[in-house]
This record gives structure tokens, C-alpha cells and sequence, in this order.
């Protein structure tokens, strides 16, 4: 049979639809299938024809579980250095719609629980009784607790948005402390106006713990100050969302990774040119991962 090619038009087309309409479409789904069989797969010429066919499956049980983590809007990515301060948040301006602020929150005790480190007009911290995620004057304010680690800081953001995907989504990245925003709100030309912001209530972090319960606004002493930036981004600069990856690149990545996946899981001792099959994730081409 001859070798059938993909149209990346089409196939970046496709792929947009299908994330609209929150299922894969018959083309899409051919065009997936015509990738790894006619084209991806082909690259593994050394594997034998039952390693073979064991890829392809795992590939296909991947797209079925995993497929809509493909970007069809602008994206926004950021790496997490170190766990949340109180008094740090994120802004996001999503374009036709409005402010997103991320604010975190720490639980404290001593009678009625109270809640710490939500801000009021962005100059003071103040307690609170509670906290819940609420639309007030055309922002909207998504709170998290503050996790053990950054990483269960990042999953209780992720937990913070669930319920708002249909504005904007996020991805989380804990094994390289990655948090992916895409606007969901815009297509992907107007998507490129969105912008993203590191925030401090005070910018030189001029707050401190008292007693683990209380928070003071004051110069923090030094054996309080953080000796990096909660993120790589500036506080308070302003980055606008990017192009994401075309749909072909973004696929033939995560066919790749499925594929030395299933080798790997059949054959773990398996070698590819006389070289020992290694992964790892090229975090300047939004993930995608090298051999």
C-alpha cells in the first residue's frame, strides 16, 4: 500500500474543531491514524513487526486518554522556583473577558478558623472568614491554599480553576514545576493580546510572618527574604500569551514519547543505533521530549 501523507492544515484544523466540540472527529481521529502508521512509526524501522503493532496500540490508547492536552489558543507558560509567599498572586487578562487574579491563602487557627493573606484593593493583607471564589467588580478572584510544597501549591491552583476551563485552562507540570495557561475564551490571532503578571502586594516583599499566625506590613528582616523570584518572570512585568505549537509538532512529539514508552515496557533493555533509549523533556519546545 503507498504511503499516505497528512495535510498539517487540516490536521491543525481538525484538531481546533475537535477541541471545540470536546471530542474527536471522525477526520481527525484518520489524520492521528494515518500519522503513526504511514509516518511516525516508520522511524523505528529496527523494531519487529509484533513491537510494532504494540506501539501503534499504545499510541492510540494514549490519544484517546491524552489528546486534548493539545493548545489551540495562545498559551502562557511559567516555571515555579519556589513555593508562594503571602502577599504573592498571579493576574491573568484575558481579552474579551476580564481579570483572572490567582490569590493564595494560608489556614490558621485559635478559635474560629480564619483565613490569612487575602488582599484588600492591593495595598493591605488583611483575615478572613472564608474564602471563596467570587466576581466582584469585573475581576475575578480564584483563591489556594498555600500547599507543604510548591507542588501541592500548584495542584491546589489547578483545583482553584477547574471550574473556570471554559476561560481559561491550565496545565500543570509538577516533575519540572511548570504551569501552562491557555485562553480559552479567544481564538488564537485575538488570544495574543491576553497577558500574565507576577504580583506582590508589597514589591520589595515587605511582609513578614509573626509568630507563623499574624502578618505585619514592615521591612522583612533579612533572614526572611527570598533569594529568588517566585517564578522566572519578573514581579510585575507583563508577558503576553504565545503562539502554541502547531498541532502536527505537537503529535508527532507525543507519538514518539508513546512509542519509546511501549519499547520501553517491552523490551527494557532495548537499544536504539546501539544507544540506550533516554528521555528527556525539552522545555524550550513547550515539553516536547528528546531522545
Amino acid at each position: 500500500m503507498g504511503k499516505h501523507y497528512v495535510d498539517k492544515d487540516l490536521l491543525h484544523q481538525a484538531l481546533v474543531e475537535s477541541k471545540k466540540k470536546g471530542d474527536l472527529t471522525r477526520n481527525a481521529w484518520t489524520y492521528l491514524i494515518t500519522m503513526i502508521e504511514d509516518g511516525v512509526i516508520r522511524k523505528y524501522s529496527t523494531l519487529s513487526d509484533d513491537d510494532k503493532q504494540d506501539a501503534i496500540s499504545s499510541v492510540k490508547h494514549d490519544l484517546c486518554k491524552y489528546w486534548k492536552g493539545f493548545r489551540e489558543s495562545g498559551v502562557m507558560q511559567t516555571m515555579i522556583n519556589r513555593n508562594f509567599m503571602i502577599g504573592e498572586y498571579i493576574s491573568i487578562n484575558i481579552v474579551n473577558y476580564g481579570n483572572i487574579l490567582l490569590i493564595p491563602y494560608k489556614k490558621i487557627s485559635g478559635g474560629e478558623l480564619k483565613f490569612i493573606g487575602v488582599w484588600d484593593d492591593g495595598k493591605i493583607i488583611i483575615q478572613k472568614d472564608e474564602c471563596i471564589n467570587e466576581l466582584s467588580d469585573g475581576v475575578l478572584k480564584l483563591y489556594f491554599e498555600i500547599g507543604i510544597d510548591k507542588n501541592k501549591t500548584m495542584t491546589n491552583i489547578k483545583n482553584s480553576i477547574l471550574n473556570y476551563e471554559d476561560i481559561v485552562e491550565l496545565t500543570v507540570n509538577k516533575t519540572i514545576g511548570r504551569l501552562t495557561f491557555m485562553d480559552k475564551i479567544n481564538e488564537e490571532k485575538e488570544s495574543l493580546k491576553s497577558n500574565f503578571m507576577v504580583c506582590s502586594i508589597h514589591p520589595d516583599n515587605e511582609y513578614e510572618y509573626v509568630n507563623l499566625h499574624l502578618i505585619q506590613s514592615t521591612v522583612i528582616p533579612e533572614k526572611y527574604k527570598v533569594d529568588k523570584h517566585l517564578t522566572n518572570i519578573d514581579p510585575f512585568e507583563e508577558v503576553y500569551f504565545s503562539k502554541p505549537s502547531p498541532a502536527f509538532n505537537y503529535f508527532t512529539s507525543f507519538m514518539e514519547n508513546a512509542i519509546r514508552k511501549s519499547i520501553g515496557e517491552n523490551n527494557p533493555e532495548n537499544t536504539k543505533n546501539g544507544r540506550t533509549i533516554s528521555l528527556n523533556i525539552n522545555e524550550n519546545n513547550n515539553g516536547f521530549y528528546n531522545i
